[in-house]
């Protein structure tokens, strides 16, 4: 939509990966097709309210490319797809202009972003895509210069955005998402927003239940340590919970217990129940009566990343009951740590 210097959506592209994967190409490519006076980098701290001035660009922008977007706070980027009227100061003179933000977003990070901003107003605009492609062994400088510098590539790239954009209108302007994109936007949801993910998976409304307060609270932290995530304060837990308008807060006689606190509506699924590794087994072995399930914990290629700290010497990959967690053997040691209260017991090579 970046050729029409209109926007018709609020969607934000962040392409996610390590280095030599691709991410740079791309958009270098993108700037060489709409042409470089068409184009901004304007970075995320430079976006910020602090610096007005630096937002007059992109009232003739039609993409802005944001490097190294885990430097600066992604929330500043609400205002700016929303389709209201931006006003920024011109520097050097004591006036101000307003304009309406067409500009598309590209957003570029080697880690996992970390996005303080909670609301679904935000989080529904971001299409997080992943890069995986590993293209280091090739030492081609300047590649993208193979095509962008060829008028019959040019043309054949901007047929292909043309009928993309062609795709977009004919399907009610709604776009495209792959499971990879799904998984990888679920997954950084759990570690920006681990509430938001519990309340998704765990949360049941029913007008006939009763949830005592401190199971919704052993509830989140069992998940939450579960599926290796952070766990924010109680008091923080209890506020975001009660803002639920389909439950009520209140007071029940439970087992001929008077005055127990928790809320009307609410139902808390149970999880599954934990699992003892045997420590001289590579996979799981359930009771003989049960049928055979799958091992949590597999090795997997050393080229994926891993995901608490992106180093590509992962060895594990853990799977827990919502997602495939990558970790390399220094993580993985750690979450062995964490696991001890739980009785499991981990090899340390698989």
């Amino acid at each position: 939509m970046n050729l029409f210097n209109k926007r018709t959506h609020q969607k934000i592209d962040w392409n996610l990966g390590a280095g030599r994967n691709g991410k740079d190409t791309w958009t270098t490519t993108i700037t060489e097709i709409l042409g470089t006076t068409n184009c901004t980098a304007i970075s995320l701290i430079d976006l910020s309210a602090e610096n007005r001035f630096k937002n007059r660009p992109l009232a003739t922008s039609l993409v802005n490319i944001c490097p190294e977007a885990t430097k600066g706070d992604p929330t500043e980027l609400k205002t700016l797809t929303g389709g209201g009227m931006i006003t920024t100061d011109i520097k050097g003179k004591n006036e101000t202009m307003s304009f309406i933000c067409q500009t598309d977003f590209y957003l570029s990070s080697n880690e996992m972003p970390t996005i303080t901003d909670t609301s679904n107003g935000l989080w529904s605009r971001f299409f997080f895509i992943p890069w995986k492609k590993d293209y280091s062994k090739i030492a081609i400088d300047n590649f993208h210069e193979r095509w962008t510098k060829n008028p019959e590539e040019r043309s054949g790239i901007l047929n292909l955005m043309l009928q993309g954009a062609r795709q977009y209108f004919t399907q009610n302007e709604k776009f495209t998402i792959s499971e990879e994109m799904a998984d990888l936007t679920k997954e950084i949801q759990q570690d920006a927003d681990p509430y938001r993910i519990w309340e998704q998976e765990q949360k049941i409304y029913n007008d006939n239940s009763f949830t005592p307060t401190d199971q919704t609270w052993e509830s989140f932290c069992e998940y939450c340590k579960r599926n290796y995530l952070t766990i924010i304060s109680e008091q923080v837990f209890y506020k975001r919970l009660r803002k639920d308008k389909k439950i009520r807060y209140g007071q029940k006689t439970v087992h001929g217990i008077k005055g127990v606190h928790g809320y009307y509506g609410l139902e808390i699924k149970p999880l599954p129940s934990l699992i003892n590794l045997d420590e001289q087994q590579t996979t799981l072995t359930p009771p003989t009566d049960k049928p055979q399930k799958e091992a949590l914990y597999t090795p997997i290629p050393p080229d994926e990343p891993c995901h608490k700290c992106s180093n590509y010497t992962s060895e594990y990959t853990i799977q827990t009951e919502t997602t495939k967690r990558k970790l390399c053997p220094d993580c993985f040691k750690q979450m062995q740590t964490d696991y001890t209260e739980y009785n499991f017991k981990i090899t340390d090579k698989l």
